[in-house]
This record gives structure tokens, sequence and C-alpha cells, in this order.
């Protein structure tokens, strides 16, 4: 079995939908990515998956706001018709560290070589979500 480690880090606002406190405001955190990817078959030149592809994944989030495509928040937002140009990044979940991680571990898994993924989101130095596939 083959194994590889991307970590990453990122800074990424959010807005928790549905939450009593403080994070029900737009703010942002320093996020840390931890992804480890294993399988027992390589691809192209002998990889796991390109460290390069795993990075650039991740990325997509890096300087952008994440908002849930569900959040009353983009039709209060007038004249915000087209979110990209503002740095803003729609998910299919509400973005907690633990549906991050979920959607991280979901998006590698897919890959049709990789037999493992533990996708892990620190979003301070004393918090983190961890979601493992399978």
């Amino acid at each position: 079995m083959h194994e590889i480690t991307v970590v990453r880090t990122t800074d990424t606002g959010h807005r928790v939908v549905g939450h009593e406190g403080k994070c029900k405001f737009l703010h942002g955190h320093t996020y840390e990515f931890e992804i480890t990817l294993r399988s027992d078959e390589l691809v192209g030149p002998g990889f796991v998956m390109d460290f390069g592809g795993v990075k650039d994944h991740i990325d997509l989030w890096d300087h952008r706001l994440l908002i849930w495509t569900e959040d009353p928040f983009l039709w209060e937002a007038e004249g915000v018709r087209d979110p990209h140009p503002w740095g803003i990044y729609l998910v299919p979940f509400n973005p907690t560290a633990e549906n991050m991680a979920q959607h991280l571990a979901e998006t590698f898994y897919e890959e049709e070589n990789i037999d493992y993924v533990s996708a892990i989101v620190r979003e301070t130095e004393s918090t983190a979500a961890e979601y493992v596939m399978p």
C-alpha cells in the first residue's frame, strides 16, 4: 500500500447557517488541510496522486468566501449576480469544518485508484475535524 500526505494552508472565509453564536456572521480562518491518500495502484509515472493536483483542489478555496448554495445571504446580497468576481465560492454544503472535510474526502475518493482518504480540516490551532473513507 502506497500513501501520500499533503498539508496545505489557506485563508478562507465562511459563515455557518443556523449557528446561534458569532459564527453565523461572515468571518474567516487560516485553515490547515491535511489530506492523506492510500492506493495499491500507482498511476501515471508512479503516483498515488500528483501532489500538485491535491494542492490545486485545496487552493480553490484560498482567499475565497465559501457560501452554501442554500444560504439566505445569497438572496439578500443585492447585485451579486455572479459570485466569482467577488471571490465567493459556492459550495453544496453548510461550510462547517466537518462538512469541508467530508467534501474533500469524497472528492479525492472518487479517483479510481484511491482506496483510503483522510481529510483533516484545522480551523484553529486547537480545533479540527476529520473525515475518513472508507
